[in-house]
């Protein structure tokens, strides 16, 4: 403390150097102060240069309409601070130093802040004295705050005609001898405070105090000039909340204290959709005389401590206070009063409620419109069930539990409880031991049937937390439940049966004398072989290419493949070989016709051939024999050789040896070949050629040749 006074007196007394030294001070930071390019912080270098400038009561003017942007968190361990804006007071020159810019936290946190006065003019605070100033998204944590004369304060000691929003302390104040302990402002007047929070402990002892888990004392009238006269307007504290403990004891006679939850002292101004989340709010060693002097017995309440209804008044709207929080004095638990949210005291919510995503968002518990809360980039966040909201810059990421529990004979997989991050999914599955099965599964306490057949359940973009249990139930009484498949006609020889040629879906039953059961009962699905009989024709000397292999005879080929169930496919293939077609015919002209053989005029004795297609598409050949007939030459003219008759004839034939010599009669097809032969001794023989086709032969008799045509 002393090197700070040496600091500052030695500022007060080199008047002439001033605009000097404050080029020199304010060279030091990156930027030009505007909103566009504040003045950067970056160490702590950077605040006690703010701080020198802010203390200096001769240039703390100078801060006014500046910007100043903290670039990175920054650890303040084993730092002697100074608060920004403050002066010690003087009889010579009573003009107090403030702070007058803009500060922005940029998103950014002061650590390990430790700030210890016994200065009565000096407030253990970061910020001392501000006005027409604003103060956003900063953050202080783990601060250690102590004033044994004096207010103690988390952010700023004295606000005037400032705006100040999201922001959030953390730490643990302390204020002995008449001090004012507050975890964000010790004194705020005509000063916006909206969207902060305090987290921590507040401790005040000795005489007369005024203590308030956000505001020491706030007068919210401000003061405007209209057409040469005087208006009054409200400024608020809004969506706001406190938690942690808050504690006085007196230590002399006739002290009067004022303590709130929210606020110690509340002059005037509007308080709403705030919440006191304290675990408890106490006074010690109050005297009866301390408790008989104090004009207003309401000196001791959730959310205000005491009100002074001046000017346009005081207005509670829709706040809200921890249903179990201990409000004592010496004379035990207080009568808050009417719970309610216009009041000092409060609604009562419970603590469930207070970590609950759908309590802030639900229009009607607010005045007018919910927390920012719902939407991504919304103000605040929470992670839902677990804790109080925190600024959504905190950039804190939630990890939701889900409880996984199974019942006896069974198992989930994971198990117990199983931390999820936020956004993300989470599988679960479960299986029954032996001769049990899935009873029931519930997600959070409701009953999911659809899910049990599938063994599995997901939660899909976890944001709260969750529960699944799952129970099993014996199957039937000593029953070995088995589902499997076999393919159509295939014997099933698994789990001790023998089945045979199975071909049809069937439960077949097994007496046991061991493991678990006696009856092992088999649900056994037959799977069918899928089979195709196909015909096809193929012409002699053609191939037909069927399961890679080319065939070119008659027969049943068979391709073997196998379904999605692995059982066989079975295509046979018929195949029928369609052999050349030749069809004979025999024709006779006489000598000087001709015949007309498709399409071809034919004069000649001889062998014709026509290719043509049959009904299957393969060559069908006409083959024709035609003789030319020069006519019949009667045997009568010739007595020498034998008589044969009728000729042309249908089948018999008579002959008579004439003067020949009869012996063998042999018959001849027009290619040569002999058919028949006859031996005979008589003069004359009969013999029957009807066993003949139509056509033309020869008859050689004795050596002798005539021609012969049947009919």
């Amino acid at each position: 403390m002393k090197k700070a006074y040496i600091i500052l007196i030695s500022l007060f007394f080199v008047n002439c150097q001033l605009s000097i030294l404050t080029a020199q001070i304010f060279s030091q930071f990156s930027g030009n102060g505007t909103s566009g390019n504040p003045y950067q912080i970056t160490n702590v270098l950077d605040l006690q240069t703010l701080s020198a400038i802010s203390n200096n009561i001769y240039y703390c003017d100078s801060t006014y309409g500046k910007y100043f942007k903290l670039m990175n968190d920054i650890d303040m361990t084993g730092v002697t601070w100074y608060p920004i804006g403050w002066s010690p007071y003087s009889v010579f020159n009573p003009k107090r130093a403030c702070f007058y810019g803009n500060f922005d936290g940029n998103s950014n946190v002061i650590r390990n802040l430790t700030c210890i006065s016994s200065d009565g003019d000096m407030p253990a605070s970061f910020f001392a004295n501000i006005s027409g100033s604003t103060i956003v998204n900063l953050g202080i944590e783990n601060c250690d705050i102590v004033h044994y004369f004096g207010a103690a304060s988390g952010l700023v000691g004295s606000a005037g005609n400032s705006y100040i929003s999201n922001c959030y302390v953390t730490g643990n104040l302390k204020g002995y001898n008449g001090s004012t302990v507050a975890g964000l402002v010790g004194g705020a007047g005509c000063t916006y405070i909206s969207n902060c929070y305090f987290s921590g402990n507040l401790y005040a002892e000795g005489r007369m105090g005024v203590m308030g888990g956000l505001v020491g004392s706030y007068s919210g009238v401000c003061v405007g000039v209209n057409e040469s006269s005087y208006y009054y307007y409200p400024s608020i504290i809004s969506n706001c909340y406190v938690r942690g403990k808050v504690s006085y004891v007196n230590t002399f006679t006739y002290s009067i204290c004022h303590i709130g939850g929210l606020i110690g002292d509340f002059y005037e101004g509007i308080v709403r959709n705030c919440v006191v989340a304290l675990d408890s709010l106490l006074i010690a060693n109050m005297d009866i005389m301390s408790m008989l002097s104090n004009p207003n017995p309401s000196y001791l309440n959730r959310i205000v401590g005491r009100e002074y209804p001046y000017y346009i008044g005081v207005t509670l709207q829709n706040n809200y206070a921890l249903n179990t929080m201990v409000v004592q004095d010496s004379n035990g638990n207080v009568n808050i009063g009417i719970q309610a949210h216009n009041t000092e005291a409060g609604a009562s919510i419970p603590l469930d409620s207070l970590k609950s995503f759908a309590f802030y968002n639900r229009a009607a518990n607010w005045y007018q419109t919910p927390w920012n809360i719902q939407n991504s980039s919304g103000t605040w966040k929470i992670c839902d069930g677990q804790d109080l909201p925190f600024l959504r810059w905190q950039g804190i990421i939630c990890n939701y539990a889900i409880s996984a529990t199974a019942g006896k004979n069974g198992s989930i997989s994971p198990a117990g409880t199983v931390n999820v991050v936020e956004n993300t999914n989470q599988a679960f599955t479960f299986s029954a031991n032996t001769c049990y099965e899935i009873d029931s599964l519930w997600i959070d306490g409701v009953y999911k049937p659809d899910s049990i057949a599938k063994g599995s359940y997901t939660f899909k973009n976890v944001n709260e937390n969750h529960s699944i249990k799952v129970s099993f139930k014996r199957l039937p009484p000593d029953t070995i439940l088995i589902r499997d498949t076999v393919c159509y006609g295939a014997d099933y020889t698994q789990n001790g049966f023998n089945i045979t040629n199975a071909t049809t879906d069937s439960v077949y039953f097994k007496f046991n004398t061991y493991g678990c059961d006696t009856v092992t009962r088999l649900e056994l699905t037959v799977n069918p072989v899928y089979s195709k009989q196909i015909s096809d024709t193929i012409c002699k000397g053609d191939v037909y290419y069927f399961a890679g292999e080319e065939l070119t005879e008659n027969g049943i080929y068979i391709d073997t493949l196998q379904t999605i169930s692995g059982c066989d496919s079975v295509i046979e293939l018929t195949l029928t070989l369609i052999s050349i077609d030749t069809t004979h015919i025999s024709a006779e002209i006489c000598q000087g016709d001709s015949y007309d053989f498709f399409g071809r005029s034919l004069t000649k004795e001889g062998i014709y051939y026509e290719t043509l297609q049959n009904v299957h598409g393969c060559d069908s050949i006409i083959k024709l024999i035609l003789t030319v007939t020069v006519g019949i030459v009667e045997t009568d003219n010739y007595p020498s050789l034998p008589k044969i008759y009728p000729n042309p004839t249908t089948g018999k034939l008579k002959i008579e040896s004439g003067e020949l010599k009869m012996g063998n009669v042999e018959i001849y097809d027009i290619y040569g070949r002999k058919l028949s032969q006859f031996t005979f001794h008589n003069s004359h023989i009969e013999i029957d050629i009807s066993h003949l086709s139509a056509g033309i032969y020869f008859l050689k008799i004795d050596g002798k040749t005539m021609k012969l045509v049947k009919e």
